[in-house]
Parts: C-alpha cells; sequence; structure tokens
C-alpha cells in the first residue's frame, strides 16, 4: 500500500430515501481501494470502476481535442460500460 487514502464517503440517496442500492452503488470504496493499491477489494465492491474511469479518461481526451477519439468508438465503450454497470446491478440485486 503506497498510500492508505481515508476520506469520508458521501451517502447514497437511493439507499437513505428508498432502501435500495443504486447502480452506482460502491463506486466509492472501489475506488478509495484501488487507490490504495488494493485491486481485488476494489474489483469486489465495484467490478465496473476502471471501464468507468477508462470511459472518462476517453471522454476527456475528446473533450480536449476531439479529432483524437472518434465518436463512434466512444460511444460504444459507453454502451458497454453501462451494460457491464446494469449486469452488475442486476447481479447485486439478485445476490443481495
Amino acid at each position: 500500500m503506497l498510500l492508505d487514502f481515508q476520506i469520508p464517503l458521501l451517502p447514497c440517496a437511493s439507499k437513505s430515501l428508498l432502501g435500495i442500492d443504486c447502480p452506482v452503488c460502491g463506486f466509492q470504496r472501489s475506488l478509495l481501494h484501488l487507490l490504495n493499491g488494493n485491486l481485488y477489494d476494489s474489483l469486489l465492491f465495484y467490478a465496473p470502476l476502471i471501464p468507468s474511469l477508462i470511459l472518462i479518461l476517453l471522454f476527456l481526451s475528446r473533450l480536449i481535442k476531439p479529432q483524437t477519439i472518434p465518436l463512434a468508438f466512444l460511444k460504444q465503450v459507453g454502451l458497454f460500460v453501462l451494460i457491464l454497470i446494469m449486469v452488475n446491478y442486476l447481479t447485486k440485486m439478485m445476490v443481495g
């Protein structure tokens, strides 16, 4: 562990108000585990984290220099990440 990130986590509005997880519940804890070098724990908390971060980086690079990444590719990656998030959510709801 290179750094020990201890950041207070924001509560999930969906979980607080409705009592059910939202599709991105676990993202913050997963990110903290990843920043602390715990890849396995990070994937256990929220498996779509790394693809989501890659999508964010691709989107930001397209904002900075639009010709670097084709829009069609960005849409395909976005759809793939969305599918991963929904599969993760449905799996969590069926198991838990």
